[in-house]
């Protein structure tokens, strides 16, 4: 299931700017958009975005019931992912930024920091073999992925010959949250790494 950004335009100052007044007036004017809206979808308001993430809120969910939250100021304050809407246990790697957009649209993220629940990773059972000193493997809707550490990313980004298109995701405050390389089957470390839909650094 892919995420959505959906385009609204909500008077600024609209109910004292309160998040529960913009979910009403989206239900009111965008009866359709509010009948679609899932865990994690993004709303933008054409009335405050025009400049980064400003306007995008994100659509969380309490007690069964929707309601909209604003982006974390950390670690970027042009806006960040919350920490509550982690990866690899409540969405795919990625899923933040597969977005949906409505055409209208005119945010962007200024990262692409993946939130991960790090307690559920470390919970894991840590193995060892000569390529990767420690590293653990775990499924998640479907994907195998295996999480490395510690290890330097430099490293893992020379295996980038071709034939097998991966991406390596990393908890480390980086610019960008993955990076995106090719294996080459034919060495030691593709071999080893082929056998993984995902791979996750920290």
């Amino acid at each position: 299931m892919m995420n959505h950004t959906y385009y609204v335009k909500i008077p600024i100052d609209y109910d004292g700017n309160d998040l529960d007044g913009y979910l009403d007036y989206i239900k009111e004017y965008y009866p359709e958009i509010y009948q679609n809206l899932k865990f994690g979808d993004f709303i933008e308001n054409g009335n405050e975005s025009g400049y980064r993430a400003n306007g995008l809120y994100i659509v969380d969910k309490e007690d069964e019931k929707f309601k909209l939250s604003i982006l974390s100021d950390e670690p970027d304050d042009y806006g960040t992912i919350p920490l509550k809407f982690e990866s690899f246990t409540k969405f795919d790697a990625g899923y933040h930024f597969e977005t949906i957009r409505d055409p209208n649209c005119c945010s962007y993220m200024h990262n692409n920091y993946t939130p991960v629940n790090l307690l559920f990773i470390l919970s894991k059972k840590w193995k060892n073999n000569e390529l990767y000193n420690n590293y653990c493997e775990f499924f998640y809707n479907s994907n195998k992925y295996i999480t490395i550490s510690p290890r330097s990313i430099s490293d893992l980004l020379l295996i980038n010959e071709e034939t097998i298109y991966g991406q390596i995701y990393t908890t480390h405050p980086t610019e960008n949250n993955y990076y995106e390389f090719d294996i080459d089957i034919d060495t030691e470390e593709g071999k080893f790494l082929s056998k993984y839909d995902k791979i996750l650094y920290i």
